[in-house]
């Protein structure tokens, strides 16, 4: 079975029902990271230990009659402008490449919470703007390296072909041939960031990228 091929919602039912751990999921997607990830360098920072440790922990739960729901168990990758508690959260700048969150963004901790997996944090362009910083590689297109990838979400669009958020989310999905769907406001609160014009969501509610509201 090619698990890197699956829908979530299949992903999802066969972990519910056992026929699959989390583990075996997690691996296989590391293990297709390392065979792709040196031609795409979709990837800022990949969290194999971390991401293995935490799908022995949905397995435990999930085996246990804890099953949180359609994310439990399930591996993704998280966009590098979103703050993840413990690990460097760069945002495509070496300026911040040693910037080490104290705490998770609203979003990062709410996919903690339904039981996700996270294998990394994605590449993007320099702060959410329209460039990369040059000093990093940019994300490769999957179906052609000389074709673009798109703005901010370069590196999900890579990883995934292609399925990032608006702005940063109609551009890059469809340069490798997939499409984006823009998210609603309201679930997380935007805050004020370097991107705060646009309201970003990579924060924490109440932060800018520093001092969380108390």
């Amino acid at each position: 079975m090619d698990l890197h091929y699956l829908q979530l919602v299949e992903l999802a039912d066969l972990l519910r029902r056992r026929e699959v751990t989390s583990v075996e999921v997690t691996r296989a997607q590391l293990e297709r990271i390392e065979v792709l990830e040196s031609r795409l360098t979709s990837y800022a920072r990949i969290m194999p230990d971390q991401a293995l440790a935490a799908a022995e922990r949905a397995d435990a739960e999930i085996a246990a009659g804890r099953y949180r729901g359609p994310l439990h168990g399930v591996p993704l990758g998280i966009k590098d402008l979103f703050w993840t508690k413990g690990v460097p959260t760069a945002a495509g700048s070496t300026i911040f490449r040693d910037f080490v969150p104290v705490q998770d963004a609203t979003a990062v901790g709410r996919l903690r919470h339904a039981g996700a997996i996270l294998l990394g944090k994605l590449q993007m362009t320099e702060g959410a703007y329209s460039d990369h910083h040059p000093a990093i590689t940019p994300p490769k297109n999957p179906w052609n390296a000389g074709y673009w990838t798109g703005i901010s979400s370069s590196g999900a669009a890579a990883a995934t072909a292609g399925r990032p958020r608006r702005s940063p989310a109609s551009r890059p999905a469809p340069a490798p041939a997939r499409s984006g769907r823009p998210p609603r406001r309201g679930p997380v609160t935007p805050t004020r960031g370097p991107n705060h014009r646009r309201g970003g969501p990579g924060r924490a509610v109440g932060t800018r990228w520093g001092r969380a509201r108390r």
